[in-house]
């Protein structure tokens, strides 16, 4: 795969200076019944979601051209509807869903998205593959009742990959907040004042561009590597009880393809998460089960430098 270039931990910091903010409009969700807060389905997931195969990868640095014909030009992923009130299933109030696993062709990239039940919203995902770094997360976000990703798989052999959706039921409110900038600078998604920070994403309008993701309490960043317009999302609630941000560190040597693991506390459950790094290339983000966490894997493609990442977990009932 060709080298990724890097912004330097310096240039985002500048660029995270500027960020641009926006957000869709609050879906308001009945309440849960106090009784019902802690009940929470962790099975395999709703086996309903759907996949693209959308075209071959361009693994040059160099902007790629686009000659048109489904199997060469790839679309920029759409933003993220607006969610809809929904009632919540009375039988759950946390839902682990999973779609997969989905077979990607070396040297191609797909689409795929898991739905949560009738009735729930998305609060967190991601995905997970069978390839050793081959594979490249490009994009992650929420579409209200579904968690969508994109991945490239630059390797020499056929891989599989997973995506899956954290399901809630009984939020008070339900909020995407977004930001959106150009030329793959840093944006970023802020919960309004008194909301919960659930999970989030990001993608970009470059087919190409590989996302780090910086997250913070109350507010979810996106960068690219390479240039067209880069979207953060940040998925907001309300009505969260024990709730509780976790937070693990590693550090990635030269060369070296990782995996960093965090763990909600005993009695609480997973509601979305992420990784949070610079200079590295995401490969997988996932919750994991029946453990309640959040699981990364990221590849250091730099030769002679050494770089930090954290898996994030956003926990509560």
């Amino acid at each position: 795969m060709a080298k990724r270039v890097w912004a330097s931990v310096a240039a985002f910091v500048v660029m995270a200076l500027g960020l641009t903010l926006g957000a869709t409009a609050v879906a308001a969700a009945p309440k849960t019944a106090a009784s019902t807060r802690a009940v929470v389905h962790t099975g395999s997931g709703p086996v309903t979601g759907g996949v693209r195969r959308l075209g071959r990868v361009h693994s040059s640095t160099a902007p790629p051209l686009r000659s048109g014909g489904s199997d060469t030009k790839k679309s920029p992923p759409p933003t993220p509807p607006s969610p809809k009130t929904a009632s919540p299933n009375a039988a759950y109030r946390i839902y682990d869903g999973s779609y997969g696993p989905i077979t990607i062709p070396a040297g191609y990239w797909s689409e795929a998205w898991a739905n949560c039940p009738s009735g729930m919203l998305a609060t967190g995902g991601g995905e997970s593959n069978s390839s050793n770094a081959g594979v490249t997360l490009h994009s992650t976000f929420g579409e209200g009742s579904d968690w969508k990703v994109q991945v490239t798989n630059d390797s020499g052999t056929d891989s599989t990959f997973t995506v899956y959706t954290v399901c809630m039921s009984g939020v008070i409110s339900y909020y995407q907040a977004t930001g959106s900038t150009s030329d793959g600078g840093g944006s970023a998604g802020t919960c309004p004042a008194g909301m919960q920070l659930l999970g989030g994403g990001g993608w970009s309008t470059n087919p190409d561009a590989i996302l780090t993701m910086l997250i913070g309490d109350t507010w979810w960043s996106a960068a690219g590597d390479a240039s067209g317009t880069v979207t953060a999302q940040a998925i907001c609630g309300e009505g969260i009880g024990s709730y509780s941000r976790q937070e693990v560190n590693v550090s990635l040597a030269s060369g070296t393809y990782q995996s960093a693991t965090v763990t909600c506390p005993a009695g609480t459950f997973i509601l979305g998460g992420g990784g949070y790094q610079y200079g590295v290339r995401p490969t997988d983000s996932y919750p994991t089960y029946p453990t309640q966490g959040w699981k990364i894997w990221a590849k250091n493609e730099y030769t002679d430098w050494t770089w930090n990442m954290s898996a994030i977990a956003f926990c509560g009932t």
